[in-house]
């Protein structure tokens, strides 16, 4: 990528975007609960007008589905193909998109941190970078971490 080149991003269409909702869904939560998310959707979008209609069902979609997302970041989960993976971040807090192709670095850092309990209640943390460029051009540089570091974390590795 060019430094000072910003890439322009279409927007979706409706169609590309509840295509995109579905299959989230369907990733984090398999077709009875996408079922569960339309039928809500659905029943939300109904005490709308007509014109908002469409666009009110996949609001709501979305945020479901995003909440559902927020829950799992840094879980792995199964996609429909059979495979596996863990669960990013939607976005990062200047809310830049996960979906821009090669615009994040993803990497693990050890810890050694305890609970509250005085137990070691995770191995270390999921690190995503965000590289999408600002407005001026510059790389965004924001970090999305989970678990998120508590006091008691203590970041091992090399360097």
């Amino acid at each position: 990528m060019q430094l000072g080149v910003v890439p322009v991003v279409l927007p979706r269409t409706d169609a590309q975007f509840l295509a995109r909702i579905e299959a989230d869904a369907r990733a984090y939560g398999g077709e009875a609960w996408l079922a569960d998310v339309r039928d809500e959707a659905h029943a939300w979008a109904l005490e709308h007008e007509e014109p908002t209609r469409r666009s009110a069902y996949l609001s709501l979609m979305w945020q479901l589905v995003d909440a559902r997302r927020a829950e799992l970041v840094g879980q792995v989960v199964p996609t429909p193909d059979g495979r596996f993976r863990t669960v990013t971040p939607a976005r990062c807090s200047a809310e830049h998109s996960w979906d821009v192709p090669g615009a994040w670095v993803a990497s693990w850092m050890g810890c050694r941190g305890r609970g509250p309990n005085g137990q070691r209640d995770h191995r270390g943390h999921h690190r995503w970078l965000c590289l999408v460029p600002n407005t001026d051009g510059s790389e965004c540089r924001r970090e999305v971490i989970y678990p998120e570091p508590t006091e008691d974390c203590s970041f091992v590795g090399i360097g």
